[in-house]
């Protein structure tokens, strides 16, 4: 139903309850990519503070580069969350539904990042709390108890790091899309 107004020789729609399917051409082009710039720009500096700071592993290094990286890492997820699920700043977004993907696969690669972050902080601490803590149970040698839990906390901080590297890198790689390759995902039918 429409509401129309009451003109002389003109009627006019007010209010039209038409389909909530909006067409092509209403969509905004270029609707958040300043924030998508500002998600590459948070990943690339939460990677220079993850791999470039002092982090739990040393014996006089601080945890706070690593809290850094992380905080870092949230705040790129919560701009692509606003994006994604169209909060706050990205309310009156209107994004092609392939752009909207885009979005989501970087909020879900960001996501899995971070998962992956913590278990590599909480890996390289518990590895190297284990190789240099104070053996008790050590007579002569080598305690080859502290070798195997040690190896364990290495390996799995080795494969944390590997898929880090990775998970980084498709973050960049669909953000990227995000902002700059809008096109390239859409079809055309």
């Amino acid at each position: 139903s429409t509401t129309h107004t009451m003109d002389s020789a003109n009627t006019t729609p007010l209010i039209s309850s038409g389909s909530a399917e909006e067409t092509p051409d209403q969509r905004d082009e270029n609707a958040g990519q300043g924030m998508g710039l500002a998600i590459i720009f948070l990943i690339l500096i939460g990677l220079i503070v993850t791999f470039f700071s002092p982090g739990i592993y040393t014996r006089n290094g601080s945890v706070a580069g690593f809290v850094a990286a992380g905080l870092i890492f949230l705040l790129a997820i919560a701009i692509a969350a606003a994006i994604v699920f169209e909060m706050a700043f990205a309310s009156d977004y209107n994004l092609k539904p392939n752009v909207k993907k885009l979005a989501v696969m970087t909020l879900m690669s960001l996501c899995i990042m971070f998962l992956i972050w913590f278990i590599m902080a909480v890996s390289s601490k518990d590895a190297y709390e284990t190789i240099t803590k104070e053996d008790p149970d050590r007579r002569e040698g080598v305690s080859f108890k502290r070798i195997y839990v040690a190896s364990g906390a290495v390996f799995l901080y080795f494969m944390a790091y590997c898929f880090f590297c990775v998970l980084s890198v498709l973050s960049l790689v669909f953000a990227g899309l995000f902002t700059f390759g809008r096109s390239c995902c859409a079809r055309n039918n």
